[in-house]
């Protein structure tokens, strides 16, 4: 589903890319917070742009593109400081909050589109894998979880990632 809306809304392809996603440990990501981390994964990705070592993105993406608050978003930008990140990117709604993080909302996809692609208020530079892991965490950490295969004790073997390549003929 966030494939057709990065294609639709914000005129990206991914027609002539293989996308693979993958949640280390087998995690299974229900959680709709996990849409905007996803879409920053698929768009570092796609530009080969890395996405900041020190921000996390959690949000909903919505068929038309809008970006919607989450459940405990309070808590979760709480969660993120503890766990070291700096800057958080979140629905506009969640901009608003008191927390101790830089904040950045954005009202649609496109406008997030725009600020990885550094076309936004600043540009981006760092590492994808963090990005797509620390969602798992916040959310394994929510549902009181920090012993399975993302929780901070929990030994990852291998980093959460996305990868988008050309298809082969």
């Amino acid at each position: 589903m966030i494939l057709a809306v990065l294609e639709a809304r914000c005129g990206l392809s991914f027609a002539t890319a293989e996308v693979y996603l993958n949640i280390a440990g087998g995690y299974r990501v229900q959680d709709p917070a996990a849409d905007m981390a996803v879409a920053a994964a698929l768009v570092s990705a796609l530009s080969e742009r890395p996405v900041p070592v020190d921000a996390v993105a959690f949000g909903e993406v919505a068929l038309s593109g809008e970006l919607r608050p989450v459940a405990h978003g309070a808590l979760r930008l709480k969660e993120a400081g503890k766990l070291g990140f700096e800057r958080a990117m979140v629905p506009i709604a969640l901009a608003k909050d008191d927390s101790a993080l830089r904040l950045t909302g954005f009202r649609t996809l496109g406008q997030f589109v725009d600020h990885m692609l550094g076309r936004g208020r600043e540009s981006i530079t760092s590492d994808v894998a963090v990005l797509s892991l620390s969602v798992a965490r916040l959310d394994s950490r929510l549902r009181g979880n920090d012993g399975g295969g993302c929780g901070r004790r929990g030994g990852l073997t291998s980093p959460s990632h996305i990868a988008v390549r050309p298809m082969q003929d």
